[in-house]
């Protein structure tokens, strides 16, 4: 080999040596698994989740083994809405034989978001599941599921299964406004909803069906109100900021309409909505 071309292979070997130096930056900087997991918990509690996303996938990239990971991946996917990822990061960490009492009402939760309600009522109803929170979780699912199915007595024994689980679960008494808001007592509704954003005021949803509630009712402002308490609890949840647009619509807030619109493309430029 000529001198010149000792020269261009040492160039490219070089070039490569860096790249590869690259790529382990950009995979965790050569943070150790544990101290990634610690991050993605952190950015989780901050209702982070691409963040989350990122710390997790470079752990899983050092250790694909590690449940703990798959199970807050799966978390974190769910967050996003990405509920088919979530799915298959439960199943890999039920593979890995993570706690049932935290997978099983989490896979519940997500198969609901894809619309297998059956599934649910199917697969996870007679889960032998031991703590309370888990119980009240899993029985709310499927309370939903059989709501989903317009079995509202099921439901309403599921939810009450929930509350007797854990007495005053917030997810619970939401599921039993639904109830109520579908047999025309909205008012009912309405009070049962109060109750549980008193105990948890950072339930985005709830905020979203007390919106949906009072529109329902003829009073917008409130309503508008209730929508933009469900956008700062979660600022990506595109149902309220979609119910924020509409309002805006509905009364010609043409301008502010349009402003709500670009907000929403931050997030979900890709969504049939935008």
């Amino acid at each position: 080999m000529n001198t010149r071309n000792s020269v261009h292979a040492l160039r490219r070997a070089t070039a490569s040596a860096l790249l590869a130096a690259l790529l382990v930056v950009g995979c965790g900087g050569g943070e150790k698994p544990a101290d990634l997991l610690n991050q993605a918990k952190e950015a989780l509690q901050k209702n982070d989740h691409k963040t989350a996303v990122i710390h997790l996938k470079n752990a899983l990239q050092q250790d694909q083994q590690l449940a703990e990971a798959r199970f807050l991946l799966a978390r974190a996917l769910l967050s996003g809405g990405d509920p088919a990822g979530a799915e298959v990061e439960l199943r890999k960490a039920q593979e890995l034989n993570y706690s049932a009492e935290q997978t099983t009402p989490l896979l519940a939760r997500t198969l609901l978001m894809m619309g297998q309600g059956d599934k649910v009522i199917k697969d996870l109803a007679s889960a032998p599941l031991t703590t309370a929170e888990a119980r009240a979780d899993l029985q709310t699912s499927i309370g939903q599921a059989y709501l989903l199915q317009d079995k509202p007595q099921q439901a309403e024994a599921a939810y009450a299964a929930a509350l007797a689980a854990q007495p005053g679960y917030a997810p619970a008494l939401i599921g039993e406004a639904r109830l109520k808001a579908t047999g025309g007592d909205l008012p009912g509704a309405l009070a049962i909803l109060d109750r549980g954003l008193q105990d948890s005021p950072r339930l985005y949803e709830a905020w979203q069906l007390k919106g949906d509630l009072l529109l329902a009712q003829g009073d917008g402002a409130a309503a508008m109100a209730a929508y933009r308490k469900a956008v700062e609890v979660k600022p990506d949840y595109l149902a309220a900021h979609a119910a924020i647009m509409r309002l805006q619509l509905a009364e010609n807030q043409l301008d502010a309409a349009a402003q709500q619109l670009a907000t929403i493309k931050q997030f979900a430029a890709n969504h049939p909505q935008t």
